[in-house]
């Protein structure tokens, strides 16, 4: 009976959206052929974020992550869905699946551009070899007039996707002018970020 328990989870989700975590444990086992009705449940209007962030924890679960964030991508921009996109980020993060992380932070954005969430998809598009975007997402003017907090946070991001696109120059200077607020760790990782940068170019000899 995997339709009518997903039924139930899918109304049970409507007045408790705290059971998401619930509903994945329960439907997880539904074997493949009968997969599909399940999707078309949660998927039904009334569109529900609680059930869709279920079925991307199901998708995952399946093998299938990417699918999980076709069900979830197209919600409405509200605090129901940031939250659901939020945690959508949150476990592609931590399963290191950082396109996905990139995409579900980004589409939090749109509701409310924080500056904690948008070093987060950054840094996701960074990890996911998306540089150009990294840069977008976390401009150095973001930082306003905290010389530390654009240097501790920013500019490693920076730095990194300036090389990560053979701007070497550009990052080799990004570096040395905040040098003096790094600490030893982001020194040492910024510098051999830049030296990868100089081969990427072809200079190896400057690397």
């Amino acid at each position: 009976q995997w339709e009518s328990s997903a039924e139930a989870w899918r109304t049970a989700l409507a007045r408790g959206p705290y059971l998401e975590q619930a509903a994945v444990y329960a439907l997880v086992p539904t074997p493949a052929a009968r997969r599909d009705s399940v999707r078309r449940i949660f998927l039904a209007a009334p569109i529900q974020p609680a059930a869709r962030l279920a079925l991307a924890g199901l998708e995952a679960a399946w093998g299938a992550p990417h699918q999980g964030w076709l069900a979830l991508r197209d919600l409405p921009v509200d605090s129901a869905s940031a939250a659901a996109w939020v945690e959508f980020g949150d476990r592609a993060e931590r399963d290191e699946r950082w396109p996905l992380a990139r995409d579900g932070f980004v589409a939090a954005l749109r509701w409310r551009r924080t500056p904690e969430l948008s070093l987060r998809a950054a840094t996701a598009a960074l990890n996911a070899g998306d540089a150009q975007s990294a840069l977008i997402l976390a401009p150095l003017a973001a930082a306003g007039n905290d010389t530390n907090r654009l240097a501790r946070t920013y500019v490693p991001i920076h730095v990194r996707a300036l090389a990560a696109l053979g701007r070497a120059l550009e990052a080799e200077r990004l570096l040395a002018r905040y040098d003096r607020w790094l600490t030893p760790g982001q020194r040492s990782a910024m510098t051999r970020a830049v030296a990868f940068g100089w081969v990427r170019a072809g200079q190896t000899g400057r690397a």
